[in-house]
């Protein structure tokens, strides 16, 4: 009797560690090298990746690949499809650093069919669901620098960064008007921007709001404002109801 009695304590304490540790497996976004979730793949959890070099020493065979926590990778330049968690953001940019043309995938509705908004200069958003294949936002087999975020940890208003790849300093800002007497780094000093849902950022690269600008509408997330890069002397914060 003791014996069953051990047996089946054992065993219900053995279930609460399988159920403790399938609540608190970390989600993943997974890349995928071919069309509709095919081909070689690797999954990504939140973090930053950019590509690296394989047998550098041989400068002239040598290749680039982007590789996960567990050592696993994809090639630079080959990605060609993804699927990302409920509530997660997957930023794919064009070059190393987080640099060049970038698209940010969110998988924060439930979205039929993937939806690509708030286009500006080299930026856009793309509305998706656990699916997306590339091919139809022009950045099939682009990507050689990848940030996976939880879009429960964004900012509740807009947010400016010095440096790229969202690196300190930063400033959240509120609503209102900043002249280049106002910016939080000085002027031509803003490299990175987070636009939450609700808000829109417009930037001019003159005092007094002249000459060239543009507008970020949220959810915009950039790590670097390629393009508009430490080019911001005037700016404007407003809800995305109001005019600028």
């Amino acid at each position: 009797m003791k014996k069953i009695l051990f047996s089946l304590g054992f065993v219900g304490v053995l279930t609460l560690f399988m159920g403790t540790l399938q609540v608190n497996a970390e989600e993943t976004a997974t890349i995928y090298e071919d069309t509709n979730l095919s081909g070689n793949s690797i999954d990504l959890k939140t973090g930053m990746y950019e590509e690296e070099y394989v047998d550098k020493k041989d400068k002239f065979n040598y290749r680039k690949i982007i590789k996960n926590y567990d050592g696993k990778s994809v090639g630079n330049d080959t990605i060609s499809s993804l699927s990302i968690p409920k509530g997660f953001r997957v930023i794919l940019t064009e070059n190393n650093d987080f640099k060049g043309r970038t698209r940010s995938i969110e998988n924060r509705y439930d979205v039929e069919n993937p939806v690509e908004r708030n286009s500006t200069l080299n930026y856009s958003t793309i509305e998706a669901s656990e699916i997306l294949n590339l091919s139809s936002y022009q950045f099939d087999n682009k990507t050689s620098s990848i940030i996976v975020e939880e879009m429960k940890y964004d900012p509740i208003s807009p947010v400016v960064y010095e440096d790229s790849e969202f690196r300190k300093p930063s400033k959240p800002l509120a609503r209102g008007d900043y002249k280049k007497r106002d910016l939080p780094f000085g002027n031509d000093k803003i490299s990175g921007i987070r636009v939450p849902e609700g808000y829109k950022v417009r930037m001019w690269d003159d005092d007094n709001y002249n000459d060239r600008n543009y507008t970020y509408v949220g959810p915009t997330t950039i790590p670097f404002l390629e393009g508009f890069n430490d080019k911001v002397s005037s700016m404007k914060i407003r809800y995305a109801w109001e005019n600028i």
